[in-house]
């Protein structure tokens, strides 16, 4: 079974958690002796693929670093030439397209989330992609949702056949164990842990309302992984609150120090509005760190029992969840406990399996 992703989310992203989803996906699917499995991304700047094994992968050019718009020309002219040459059974699209890649396959999608649905005011753009991503729904053979509330906004917002959507978690891994010692040096307490964007839906301001208006600053900084230097917005939200850059801090750079941070936070915070699923609060499980998130959209399906839950429009309620963990020992190994019995019903090598079951069944 001749199975092909193509080049758009690679091409796209250095980090994130959908070319993560694919890269993962493929070193799972690539196990298979059913599963011939090619990547035709001939230009891209993917951290991940430029740190794997490229014996593990086909037809996979060295990145290039050229612009987007040249990088994506290159991509769908080159893609197209070699899909003529190399005709494939089922194509899993990495992101949304309007029109289908030439030939007689199969095409798969995959949803991760209803968030420019959901949150249009967070992107300038969100009208025309919203209607990309229903004409990619509406004439994919199948479409994957990695989580069942996604499931749950795509039939409500899209008119698509139940029957044409499977479920199919993401997996995690674990971080190599990493000493304290390698911490960055603007860590200087005890910390609670933010991952990722600050947009507006991620709800980063009043995680920081919650951590300003407690008396949490005086035993923890807060550290905030990813998401770029803070923006003059942000700048004026610390001092908003008086709080310094120590007491709310960044570190930046690839999975062996997000690694550190998830081993050595005191709490891993989520205090997002709305996700499609919720990777980090695995990642966090993994690492043994415990987890306060919003008791809302897919984060209890993937948490469940592992997670000091808060209502995430209240600052009071974020910071009284995050007092519950940090002051109390047991409760906060308890959470860890949880989290581990919790890791076995997520991993990369079910979510290849079930793909692969939905790629056997459209290929007949």
């Amino acid at each position: 079974m001749r199975v092909a992703f193509d080049y758009l989310i690679f091409s796209m992203q250095q980090y994130g958690g959908i070319s993560r989803y694919f890269h993962e996906l493929g070193a799972h699917l690539s196990s298979f002796e059913d599963v011939e499995l090619s990547w035709p991304v001939f230009a891209h700047g993917n951290s991940y693929l430029r740190e794997s094994s490229n014996g593990h992968y086909v037809s996979i050019a060295p990145d290039t670093r050229i612009k987007r718009g040249v990088r994506k020309l290159a991509n769908a002219t080159m893609t197209k030439a070699w899909l003529a040459a190399h005709p494939q059974d089922i194509i899993h699209e990495t992101f949304y397209r309007t029109t289908p890649w030439p030939g007689r396959h199969r095409t798969v999608v995959t949803v991760h989330d209803m968030i420019v649905e959901k949150h249009p005011e967070e992107n300038p753009n969100a009208v025309a992609d919203a209607a990309i991503k229903r004409a990619a729904v509406m004439r994919a053979d199948h479409v994957i949702c990695i989580s069942e509330n996604t499931k749950k906004d795509l039939l409500e917002l899209v008119d698509v056949a139940p029957s044409h959507i499977s479920v199919i978690p993401h997996g995690w891994r674990r971080f190599p164990e990493a000493a304290a010692t390698n911490l960055p040096a603007n860590i200087v307490k005890p910390f609670l842990l933010y991952v990722g964007a600050r947009s507006t839906y991620k709800n980063w301001k009043n995680f920081i309302a919650a951590y300003a208006q407690s008396s949490l600053p005086a035993d923890f900084q807060i550290v905030c992984f990813g998401g770029g230097e803070f923006t003059p917005e942000e700048m004026a939200t610390l001092a908003k609150y008086k709080l310094t850059e120590i007491q709310v801090t960044q570190a930046g750079g690839g999975d062996a120090i997000l690694g550190t941070l998830y081993q050595n936070a005191a709490l891993f915070v989520y205090p997002s509005l709305y996700e499609g699923f919720g990777m980090p609060l695995l990642e966090a499980m993994a690492a043994g760190c415990p987890v306060a998130c919003g008791d809302v959209s897919s984060l209890p399906e993937v948490a469940g029992a592992a997670a000091e839950y808060f209502d995430p429009m209240s600052s009071e309620s974020i910071a009284a969840a995050i007092q519950r963990v940090v002051s109390s020992k047991a409760h906060a190994e308890e959470l860890v406990r949880q989290g581990e019995q919790r890791l076995p019903m997520f991993s990369w090598e079910r979510c290849a399996e079930q793909t692969r079951d939905v790629y056997r069944k459209l290929a007949g």
